[in-house]
């Protein structure tokens, strides 16, 4: 009998991969004014052997840790002042039961989790020395184009997202999402928030 890492990767391997990516549910943490331990919990409505896609974000220019039990995907940071600085890590892991937990030392953070995932394709980060309601998304190539990736794009204290620029659609309240990929390459595009908000940006291909 396999564990439940070791049969959602052979799934995959098994022909799974011909599956979209598909949206199964999300959770948020609104943002905080200061940095201390946080806990998000999503207890319901997936599945052992989804994925968890995870962002943890903090208010020092020195990223989180990688939460327990994750593994990497791309860290971003940036400083405004001398009293101003913001930095978030994306971070995924196979769901091994159906209550789960990510626990930082931070300000802000999501979780979301997907469905026929085989692994992580490309990723990027953008951080401007700038401050307003649009901030943008980061430019983003060598996807995947079979129309199976899902692309999640991001911004640190991102519950105030409002909008963003198609391609991408909004995926309520922490950015936008698109589904089915079949684009090589993406450009750079604008978010919507309810005021000024930090220039400092990631987006993750998930297949």
């Amino acid at each position: 009998i396999m564990d439940p890492i070791t049969r959602a990767m052979f799934m995959g391997a098994a022909g799974a991969q011909t599956a979209p990516v598909e949206y199964v549910t999300q959770a948020n943490i609104s943002s905080q004014t200061s940095d201390a331990s946080r806990t998000l919990t999503i207890s319901s409505g997936f599945n052992v052997g989804d994925v968890i896609i995870a962002m943890t974000g903090n208010l020092t220019s020195t990223p989180p840790s990688v939460v327990s039990g994750y593994t990497d995907i791309i860290s971003a940071n940036g400083t405004w002042s001398t009293t101003s600085a913001r930095s978030m890590r994306l971070q995924y892991k196979i769901a091994t039961s159906t209550t789960e937990s990510i626990s930082w030392i931070g300000a802000y953070g999501w979780m979301v989790i997907l469905r026929n995932f085989t692994g992580i394709g490309q990723s990027a980060s953008l951080y401007e020395n700038a401050i307003s309601f649009t901030p943008p998304t980061p430019s983003i190539s060598g996807l995947d184009t079979s129309g199976r990736g899902y692309l999640i794009t991001t911004r640190h204290f991102s519950d105030g997202v409002i909008g963003v620029d198609s391609p991408y659609s909004l995926i309520s309240p922490f950015g936008g999402f698109i589904s089915e990929n079949t684009a090589s390459s993406l450009p750079s595009v604008d978010f919507s928030t309810g005021g000024n908000a930090f220039h400092l940006s990631a987006v993750v291909e998930v297949l």
